[in-house]
């Protein structure tokens, strides 16, 4: 870890407890000894693991499922104009929906617990579709130019030259959705109410004004988030050194 993120933590719980001592309000702004107590209550829960488990698994398929079709449909418009032509308009729709309309609808479309998975997918799936095309039309024209040569069928071009060559931009549109894909489903998880996760757990947090344990969730969100971010960053780098 560089020392400058280490100052700039530091700073920020200097910060939070100079404003909590201030405020003297645990309902504005706990304390960082409540929110550590909080913190250590839900960690030694025995249903803790199970509720973030569903949330990761939950955020783990929508993203998955994005990421394929995102390849899928991501291809089909890079080698053909026409159809790229006429997805753009459903790309487009797809982008500028409000998260909130998504998630509204989905919620009267697919009930509860499958609206979750239905959202992450619908707000994750524009980004993943433009980096993979903005990818595709970026590769070096000379090494397209030389597959040209190959008469291989078109399925062994793509698996063996194409997506080799992007597959760097593959591991970068993933960790890029993926912090963004568990930020969604918590959300939705909230909205929708849903049985278990993350998001039932803030919403009963929130209910009841519970404050030092929704800070306590929201960390263990932040230390999620970036260890998704460090294995895919891992990922990454291996496949870049070989």
């Amino acid at each position: 870890m560089k020392k400058t993120y280490v100052y700039s933590t530091v700073i920020i719980i200097l910060i939070w407890i100079i404003l909590a001592s201030l405020l003297d309000n645990a309902i504005i702004l706990p304390s960082v000894y409540d929110v550590i107590k909080s913190m250590i209550k839900i960690v030694i829960d025995n249903e803790f693991y199970h509720i973030i488990f569903v949330s990761i698994i939950r955020t783990l398929v929508a993203v998955g499922i994005s990421f394929l079709i995102s390849i899928v449909i991501a291809t089909v418009s890079f080698f053909n104009s026409i159809f790229e032509d006429f997805f753009h308009i459903i790309y487009v729709i797809l982008k500028t929906i409000p998260t909130i309309a998504i998630m509204i609808i989905c919620l009267l479309w697919f009930g509860r617990e499958g609206s979750v998975i239905a959202i992450v997918f619908l707000v994750v799936f524009p980004i993943m579709y433009s980096n993979i095309l903005y990818a595709y039309k970026h590769i070096d024209r000379s090494l397209i130019l030389n597959t040209k040569t190959y008469e291989d069928e078109f399925i062994i071009k793509l698996t063996r030259i194409y997506l080799p060559l992007i597959r760097s931009n593959l591991f970068e549109s993933m960790k890029s959705t993926l912090s963004l894909g568990f930020k969604v489903t918590v959300m939705s998880e909230l909205l929708s109410q849903v049985t278990n996760g993350i998001g039932k757990e803030l919403y009963f947090a929130k209910i009841n004004l519970l404050m030092s344990d929704i800070f306590a969730w929201t960390v263990i969100m932040v230390i999620i988030s970036l260890t998704f971010d460090y294995i895919l960053g891992l990922l990454i780098r291996s496949f870049s050194n070989e």
